[in-house]
């Protein structure tokens, strides 16, 4: 009986301790505050017909203390592509949540388990996220309201006309369908275009051809704006030339205001090789100018400076086969990462790296290439019909995230069950892509 106080403390001074640390019930680690939960109308049944208006979600910091948190519903036709509009708008959709539809919202919002949340009549849904690398585990609830919610005030923008996305922090934006501005913290644009460049042989390697950025044929399709991210969606062709017609393909950017995504699909009805050989691409970011900066990568201690100066050691750097990079500048961290579906695991994906103040590929519209930073992809020759496809994410990282850290919490998502209350526990466990 003496010795219950002082179990009693200790069992206080461990809850204390999960708290403050991101534990069972601490706050999200802060280098997993970028990430979006996203989940398919599939996984959340229990939200099927229900007027997207009337949706709205919960979180708690106590057992009574719950409030709302922003979220946002972007919605696909029939066909799967995505509910996009030909100028930016924050109006209240009139429509039905459906199985195609994606369900969003911040994992950095999630709050602690309440019991009290869950006898609300109003809370269809309960969400459960747990942190596979950092630990810690929270919870978000939806609700159905009687009313439509009321507009979030947005915290992303779009300009049309510039073609350009704005977030607190970062600004990202387009020329001819390729990233050509990048600002951080409104200072100086630091991205002289996404470079692409594609290169084969055919008629049994006589006959060489490649094309660029420079020949892709673009027209916007519209944008999907909201709390949490902006959908910008495009259709494209290729100048091929020989009389030959390129298949127009739709492209999607998803800009969330500290990170972008560039997903590519391809889909081929032969092999890569059926007609052409020796094939080459490469994506390659050419910054007007990072001289101070420095870059990091995961297979390599310590960082290299960016200088103007193109060293042996860093021409060595073409056999690099790291998936990220990371430039790490005074005031954020630019991390690149690319990667490719399980179909594309033969190809050879090397970094390529250049430094040429005077000269630089063209066409750009700022001389130099301080650095050029990149991939190239080669060894297309086992890959086979069929659909594969390609991940561009860029993160702009404040100096207080531990970039390595971050890369390794990626490499291990967080773990998302969703539950109906009535069952008392989540019964599937189904994150959604973009």
């Amino acid at each position: 009986m003496r010795a219950a106080p002082l179990i009693l403390i200790l069992v206080v001074a461990t809850s204390a301790l999960l708290m403050s640390s991101g534990g069972i019930c601490g706050e999200i680690h802060p280098e997993r505050r970028l990430e979006v939960i996203r989940l398919d109308g599939n996984s959340l049944p229990m939200l099927l017909g229900v007027p997207v208006a009337h949706l709205r979600l919960v979180a708690c910091s106590g057992e009574s203390h719950c409030h709302v948190i922003p979220h946002q519903i972007d919605r696909r036709d029939r066909a799967g592509m995505w509910i996009l509009a030909p100028q930016p708008s924050l109006e209240m959709d009139p429509a039905m949540f459906e199985p195609g539809d994606l369900l969003l919202f911040a994992a950095r919002d999630s709050g602690v388990w309440s019991d009290a949340a869950i006898r609300s009549p109003e809370v269809l849904a309960t969400v459960e996220i747990s942190d596979p690398v950092f630990g810690g585990t929270r919870w978000v609830y939806v609700e159905r309201q009687s009313v439509p919610r009321s507009m979030v005030p947005a915290t992303l923008s779009v300009d049309p006309a510039l073609d350009r996305m704005s977030g607190p922090h970062t600004d990202l934006g387009y020329c001819g369908g390729v990233p050509c501005f990048l600002r951080i913290d409104r200072g100086d644009n630091l991205l002289d275009r996404l470079k692409v460049r594609a290169s084969a042989r055919f008629l049994l390697g006589l006959f060489g051809f490649s094309r660029s950025e420079a020949d892709l044929r673009t027209e916007v399709l519209g944008w999907k704006t909201g709390p949490l991210r902006i959908i910008r969606g495009q259709v494209q062709t290729v100048r091929i030339g020989w009389g030959i017609r390129s298949p127009a393909f739709v492209s999607y950017t998803y800009f969330y205001g500290d990170f972008a995504e560039l997903p590519v699909t391809l889909r081929l009805n032969r092999p890569a090789t059926f007609f052409l050989r020796d094939i080459r691409v490469s994506a390659v970011l050419d910054f007007r100018d990072l001289r101070g900066w420095n870059l990091v990568l995961p297979s390599r201690p310590g960082s290299i400076p960016i200088d103007g100066q193109m060293s042996e050691s860093k021409r060595r750097l073409a056999e690099v086969e790291d998936h990220w990079f990371a430039l790490v500048g005074p005031q954020a961290t630019i991390v690149f990462y690319l990667g490719v579906s399980s179909s594309l695991a033969s190809v050879r994906q090397n970094l390529l790296y250049r430094e040429h103040p005077e000269t630089g590929e063209i066409p750009e519209d700022l001389t130099g290439e301080l650095p050029a930073v990149g991939y190239e992809i080669t060894g297309w020759e086992r890959v086979p019909a069929g659909v594969h496809s390609l991940q561009a994410t860029a993160y702009v990282l404040p100096p207080s995230i531990d970039h390595r850290r971050f890369m390794a919490g990626q490499q291990h998502p967080l773990i998302v069950r969703v539950g109906e209350p009535s069952r008392g526990a989540a019964v599937s466990a189904t994150p959604a892509p973009r």
